[in-house]
């Protein structure tokens, strides 16, 4: 959760970067607008669309940088509580070992039935049922289904 809720910090971030950076761009369309003592309808449209724009961006940047904050602060009060405690990563030979039910099931050594040590692991089997789908195995694909 932790690193999700970094993740939607970060995109907030760049969110407000973006929008300032056309909040500038659209300020100095703007000025060169303003020089001219008479402006043309098409000119007080732009000028109208532009300042409208600059208006929402800023409204949006507010409302991003409120949640950035509050985020932060939860992040900050919790982050020694069990919620944001990491599950354990799967060391190497875990890893390994599940590589090699995986390529003994495929090669047909073992089969994927309810003795199989990952028959109940819901990740080995949309695994081994991608796997299947990329060669277009569609019957096997079959066989998998109907043995859960």
């Amino acid at each position: 959760m932790k690193d999700l809720m970094q993740k939607t910090l970060e995109l907030l971030r760049e969110r407000v970067k973006l929008n300032l950076e056309t909040i500038h761009k659209n300020q100095e369309k703007i000025k060169i607008l303003l020089k001219d003592k008479c402006l043309s309808s098409v000119q007080r449209q732009e000028y109208q669309e532009k300042y409208n724009a600059n208006k929402h961006m800023l409204a949006e940047n507010n409302d991003f940088i409120n949640m950035q904050l509050h985020m932060i602060n939860f992040l900050n009060k919790y982050k020694h509580t069990e919620l944001f405690e990491q599950p354990d990563e799967p060391d190497e030979a875990e890893i390994a070992e599940d590589l090699d039910y995986f390529s003994l099931t495929i090669q047909g050594t073992i089969p994927f039935d309810k003795e199989h040590p990952y028959f109940k692991d819901e990740t080995f089997f949309k695994r081994l049922l991608n796997y299947y789908k990329e060669l277009e195995n569609y019957e096997m694909c079959e066989v998998l289904v109907k043995s859960r």
